[in-house]
């Protein structure tokens, strides 16, 4: 079995390089600390250098990057090393293609409405929720329960979370192109659709 542990923790490297190396032989695996990166592009990268692995295991330790990969991650840091070695012996991980299927979808923004890419991109105009909703000319209360779909859909704690992750993921530019896309697909479909 070939392994690669990406990962900036010392200690972790170490810990699961003994384990690996007690195992038989199996399949060519990646193991990816989640909270040695600082982004999603980051981790994307990664498992683009690894795409000849087979598995993937991600390891997951209750920051924003874990949670919003949650369908991604096989381990939780805490776990005890025993659960470890269960993990690494039995847990199939996840693929190369659905891996990077679940990152590009984050980045792209594809599950977003268009109501919830100008939130985005009003929070990361403006510095205050105040601020962002008078942007775009709504309410407060009704900025905040965009907001909480938001965290429910990057499955965040809270709405200052979530504020902080998109302010470290995205640049308002980038959404403005993804909000104009999107308004130039619904309105070639209009047009379509009047022919």
């Amino acid at each position: 079995m070939s392994y690669r542990i990406e990962t900036r923790n010392y200690y972790m490297r170490c810990a699961l390089d003994y384990l690996l190396s007690c195992q038989r032989p199996g399949p060519d695996t990646c193991i990816i600390d989640l909270s040695s990166f600082t982004s999603l592009r980051a981790t994307l990268q990664c498992v683009r250098q690894h795409r000849d692995a087979v598995r993937f295991l991600f390891i997951g330790d209750g920051g924003m990057h874990s949670r919003t990969l949650q369908p991604l991650v096989s381990l939780e840091s805490k776990q005890p090393l025993l659960s470890y070695v269960e993990k690494l012996r039995h847990c199939p991980g996840v693929s190369y293609d659905l891996a990077m299927d679940l990152l590009l979808a984050h980045l792209s923004l594809e599950a977003y409405s268009h109501q919830d890419k100008t939130t985005v991109y009003s929070l990361l105009l403006r510095d205050s929720i105040h601020e962002a909703a008078r942007f775009i000319g709504i309410p407060n209360k009704k900025f905040y329960q965009r907001i909480g779909r938001l965290t429910r859909k990057l499955n965040l704690q809270n709405g200052l979370q979530t504020h902080l992750f998109l302010r470290r993921e995205f640049h308002p530019e980038y959404i403005r192109a993804r909000i104009d896309d999107q308004l130039r697909a619904s309105l070639r479909q209009h047009l379509c659709s009047l022919d």
